[in-house]
């Protein structure tokens, strides 16, 4: 290769690798841009995508109405009524006029009807429904927070990160789950938590703890502190604990000092716990067993966590808890 021709391709290089960290940047730029809907520092998701209309933020009502714990009374082809406790709010496709508990009152944008959804102001809806909201303009989101004895909380790790409440629960729930979170990692978290305080909290930890080896006596004391910092800081909540699910064969083979016998004996000493501070203590896990004290393997794939589609049995336990 001659001088002039390496000299042509290093300037092609160049300006490839400029290109292309344009192209990264600016991806990476609108993707960290995009709007979204944040309740008390977590994250929604929606079925139809929000749309942007300069500073407002429009997003689907019949979803908006469930996070916050109402109810869809009636919908029409191009109108829609929320309602909860004694507040009623009744939309119309095209119109910025809102009729809620019969007065009008003037949205910033009208509602809108996207592919048969329709969509409204998260604004103007999650404040007529006794929460508070704000549009960040930095962040391009819209950030809600509801009042927390209004609210339930769960606690816990991936398990409880996947389990989608707002799909079994009629009323405004809060996911504390983090994946790969042990006991010492939620006490991390706590302030979250009692900043909300909470009318109700479900606790599920504990699995990460014995999987990652750490002796019952920590993860005991771990809970005693959660439990002590809740009924200090938030007195008003009342605090449910839930026994960890147990692990099944792959999970034994991967973690070989694991068993089963690990997480029973967990579990009975969560239920002296729990019976000491005089607190509910729900056996999610029992639903879960197969007739080794296993966690079946009809409901999970790597022996810890379980299937979407089972989270229901977990839905029943509990759902008569949550009133």
């Amino acid at each position: 290769m001659s001088k002039k021709d390496f000299r042509f391709f290093m300037v092609g290089v160049v300006v490839f690798i400029g290109l292309s960290a344009f192209i990264t940047y600016h991806f990476i730029k609108s993707d960290s841009l995009k709007e979204s809907i944040v309740l008390n520092g977590e994250k929604l998701s929606f079925s139809s995508s929000l749309i942007s209309n300069g500073d407002c933020l429009l997003a689907p009502v019949a979803e908006i109405a469930k996070v916050l714990g109402a109810v869809i009374e009636d919908t029409s082809k191009d109108s829609i009524r929320v309602t909860k406790n004694d507040i009623t709010i009744d939309l119309t496709v095209k119109k910025r006029v809102a009729k809620v508990n019969g007065k009008d009152e003037i949205m910033s944008k009208p509602a809108k009807k996207e592919n048969k959804t329709i969509m409204a102001p998260v604004t103007f809806l999650a404040q007529k429904l006794g929460a508070k909201a704000n549009w960040n303009s930095e962040k391009k989101t819209v950030d809600i927070s509801v009042k927390g004895s209004e609210a339930v909380a769960f606690l816990g790790d991936s398990l409880t990160e996947n389990f989608k409440l707002r799909d079994y629960f009629n009323c405004v729930v809060v996911n504390y789950g983090k994946n790969g979170d042990n006991t010492f990692g939620a006490i991390s978290r706590m302030r979250d938590v009692i900043n909300l305080k909470p009318r109700k909290i479900f606790i599920m930890l504990g699995t990460n703890d014995v999987c990652g080896g750490i002796d019952r006596e920590f993860t005991i004391a771990n809970y005693r502190h959660i439990i002590s910092l809740l009924k200090m800081s938030s007195p008003e909540t009342e605090i449910i604990i839930q026994s960890v699910l147990p692990i099944g064969s792959k999970a034994c083979l991967k973690f070989k000092n694991v068993t089963n016998q690990n997480i029973n004996d967990l579990n009975i000493e969560l239920q002296k716990l729990a019976n000491e501070y005089d607190l509910k203590y729900v056996d999610v896990g029992a639903k879960y067993k197969d007739k080794n004290g296993n966690l079946d393997a009809a409901f999970s794939a790597d022996g810890i966590h379980v299937f979407r589609g089972t989270y229901n049995r977990w839905a029943d336990v509990i759902r008569g808890y949550l009133n």
